[in-house]
């Protein structure tokens, strides 16, 4: 991931590096001022998430993944949200060359995300100080942690939610990120994002309406060719019947 040098924006990488930190050596190119490296004896994606929101220092944080790649205009239009009278305590903006369903306005979001939209950790910008301390990602879940691989980001917003934060849907492009994420691509034969998936039903739309909920997401992955269908609903039942909270 490139890493542009611009006015006002400071870099914060979480390394990890378990069994293994003694080992690191800083590359070169991330030896620069505006660039601070921490490197974890630490396992699982949302745990250095959980690592860089408790270390940073910034007014404004924007979630990066390796590959993600920052468009030119996007630390001014992100300043820009947060400015306003009405801002939010978590802004998600687009990743431009996505085929994801994004609303052509800014949303408020209610209760829940909008339906067939699932969030990606690159769209997510939030106000420091209203989510440390108060809100984290769930170390259970993300990609390194032992069954539920996935869901992490649809969690911290639906969490945040339920704290009472502001997240706003925001129809500006910020970033590009070529590869696939874990929605768009075949869920994996372990059944992790699929677990992870009916999990996330639970908490979000309880028992009894997520039940059919779980036979719908079994039926799209099955429609397209991501996963059989009853192996995708075996896993998603186990995840669903695992209560989270």
């Amino acid at each position: 991931m490139a890493l542009p040098p611009a006015v006002g924006v400071s870099y914060l990488v979480v390394w990890q590096m378990p069994d293994m930190t003694r080992e690191a050596i800083v590359p070169p190119e991330l030896n620069r001022p505006d660039i601070s490296v921490i490197i974890s004896d630490s396992r699982g994606l949302s745990v250095s998430r959980n690592i860089a929101i408790d270390t940073s220092a910034s007014d404004i944080c924007l979630i990066a993944d390796d590959d993600t790649v920052i468009l030119p205009e996007a630390f001014a239009r992100i300043r820009e949200v947060f400015e306003v009278g009405d801002a939010p305590d978590i802004a998600l903006f687009r990743i431009v060359g996505k085929n994801k369903k994004y609303p052509s306005y800014p949303l408020r979001i209610g209760h829940r995300l909008p339906r067939g939209y699932w969030v990606t950790s690159s769209e997510i910008a939030f106000r420091t100080s209203s989510v440390c301390g108060k809100l984290r990602f769930r170390p259970c879940f993300g990609l390194g942690a032992p069954r539920f691989t996935a869901a992490e980001e649809a969690f911290f917003i639906a969490d945040a939610l339920r704290l009472g934060l502001s997240v706003d849907m925001i129809p500006v492009g910020i970033c590009s990120q070529p590869s696939l994420s874990s929605g768009e691509r075949p869920y994996s034969p372990d059944g992790g994002f699929a677990a992870s998936q009916g999990a996330y039903i639970r908490y979000v739309h309880g028992i009894l309406p997520g039940l059919p909920r779980l036979i719908l997401f079994s039926w799209r992955a099955f429609r397209t060719h991501k996963a059989p269908f009853f192996h995708t609903l075996n896993h998603a039942f186990q995840g669903f019947v695992c209560k989270t909270a």
